[in-house]
């Protein structure tokens, strides 16, 4: 009924009178079969930080449109959209009818961060989704000198 389970924790339930009627009998060897070994292996964690971390603010924005949610907020918006500055991780999330719309929230969000930090997007990241691959935002990046890098 243990299976695989480690001999001394089984034997730790008969020592404290957790476990009736188990009769333990030592085999001598502490080899462990292919399967634990397996079971019990990890792989390394993630890095804790990319090594292409971006300088400062607004060198690299992320994009991404979700949707359709099942339930649509109450202005009738059934996506959303997020913005993710890569080096402050500042996100901002619009809600969206419709996917075609990411594009004038794009340039809402370049224009706000011209007004509020003088500064403009240098590089915008995103899927290949038709809302970023269609010719009045790439027209649009080009103006502003904004580059787009596709995953």
């Amino acid at each position: 009924r243990f299976e695989h389970r480690d001999i001394n924790a089984i034997k730790n339930l008969t020592k404290k009178n957790l476990a009736i009627g188990i009769n333990i009998q030592d085999c001598g060897t502490q080899e462990e079969c292919e399967c634990c070994i397996r079971t019990k292996m990890t792989r390394p964690p993630f890095p804790k930080e990319s090594g292409n971390k971006t300088k400062a603010t607004l060198d690299l924005l992320h994009t991404d449109v979700c949707g359709p949610m099942q339930t649509m907020t109450l202005g009738k918006r059934k996506y959303f959209m997020t913005i993710i500055d890569d080096y402050s991780r500042y996100t901002t999330v619009y809600f969206v009818k419709t996917k075609d719309e990411a594009t004038m929230y794009i340039k809402q969000f370049v224009e706000m961060a011209k007004t509020q930090y003088n500064k403009t997007p240098k590089c915008i990241r995103s899927d290949r989704g038709k809302e970023y691959v269609n010719k009045e935002l790439q027209d649009y990046l080009k103006i502003q000198g904004i580059k787009i890098q596709y995953t």
